[in-house]
């Protein structure tokens, strides 16, 4: 895969989620094309994981040209670094306290809710996940639970935790 990928186009790619910052959507890249983490994606690939999550300018033209998605799809819901003080994201800028690039609150039913009978890659972190003054999920209403060094544990294997029951959450009864 190093040559092709280092030189060309993936031929597995997904849709960018709803509101996705581009750090994930590597992330959900790198599991469908069989990597175990971001990191070692980007080792074959050339994309530097840390600058995607650290907002790096110019890093989100990488995974465009290795996914095929446009740059400003890719820039809309990840926070760019503009200055040491501040960060744009969706064309806002936001001082760098409120955006936590290794902290997220999370919402549990969306984690569910996003893959449910389908691989685990194609659940689709939300970007409020990041924002330090979002509480509750815009969707659902429901308090975000924090999860700590979210980034280097892969979304999956929060979705999974959830599942088993790890994260002491009881999915309410729908019927």
């Amino acid at each position: 895969m190093g040559d092709v990928v280092n030189n060309g186009r993936l031929g597995l790619t997904l849709p960018m989620g709803e509101h996705e910052p581009a750090v994930t959507y590597a992330s959900r890249i790198a599991a469908l094309n069989g990597c175990n983490s971001l990191w070692s994606f980007g080792a074959l690939t050339g994309l530097s994981a840390l600058k995607l999550g650290q907002g790096d300018q110019d890093t989100p033209s990488r995974l465009s040209d290795l996914t095929g998605t446009d740059r400003s799809e890719l820039e809309r819901f990840t926070p760019i670094t503009m200055t040491r003080a501040a960060r744009s994201l969706g064309g806002q800028v936001f001082p760098n306290k409120d955006i936590k690039i290794q902290t997220q609150h999370i919402c549990l039913i969306c984690i569910l809710d996003s893959s449910i009978d389908r691989e685990l890659y194609f659940a689709a972190p939300r970007v409020f996940w990041y924002l330090d003054f979002v509480r509750t999920c815009p969707k659902h209403g429901l308090l975000l639970v924090p999860f700590f060094d979210a980034v280097l544990l892969r979304i999956t294997d929060v979705r999974r935790m959830a599942k088993n029951g790890a994260l002491e959450w009881q999915r309410p009864d729908q019927s």
